[in-house]
């Protein structure tokens, strides 16, 4: 996914860094570790895509809490090179502001993720000020899809939320591509 972007910013032997960043090493260094981090964490959600949950019930733990995390990890990224791209060259804003993305599956994801292996014990994403205690059902763990029970602490009703993760996944790297392809073309058309 980040290939198109690397490409540019390494054109012609380090141009774009003298050009751009000679004087400005710590967005050079967000840019960089962006790149790779995207890079890295694509590798990790297309194992993942290949080869799916796996079959022992620690490899389907390990392999969930890897995926969710690189996802909230890619996320992060993504948005920090998107801000940096555009602090540093959209003075006309020709590049789309952050809130004008549809985000939905990437904030799903985000909340998925803080749900049941960010926060399960003292979960506060639904209501402010009003935890949750959050479990993933064992036996529901595929890799197309698993169950989490949701326990309010108050009143100690329990609530079951399925989480279709292959369609999120899918939805999510359909956001993930329109931003991305965003910064390219901005970079391709602004910048050089």
């Amino acid at each position: 996914m980040e290939r198109k972007i690397r490409e540019i910013i390494n054109r012609n032997g380090g141009e774009f860094y003298d050009k751009y960043f000679k004087d400005y090493f710590d967005d050079w260094n967000i840019l960089c570790t962006s790149m790779d981090t995207i890079g890295d964490t694509t590798l990790a959600i297309d194992y993942f895509k290949e080869t799916g949950i796996g079959q022992d019930e620690g490899e389907k733990y390990l392999r969930l809490y890897g995926l969710l995390q690189a996802i909230y990890l890619q996320q992060d990224t993504i948005k920090f090179l998107f801000q940096t791209i555009k602090k540093c060259f959209d003075e006309k804003n020709e590049l789309k502001d952050w809130r004008d993305y549809q985000l939905d599956s990437w904030d799903e994801l985000r909340d998925y993720r803080n749900l049941s292996i960010g926060h399960p014990i003292e979960n506060k994403t639904f209501e402010r000020g009003k935890p949750k205690r959050v479990f993933i059902s064992r036996i529901t763990i595929s890799s197309d899809a698993f169950q989490l029970m949701i326990c309010d602490v108050e009143t100690g009703n329990h609530q079951f939320q399925d989480v279709q993760l292959k369609d999120l996944i899918q939805s999510y790297l359909l956001e993930v591509k329109t931003i991305l392809q965003d910064v390219e073309i901005f970079l391709r058309n602004y910048v050089f």
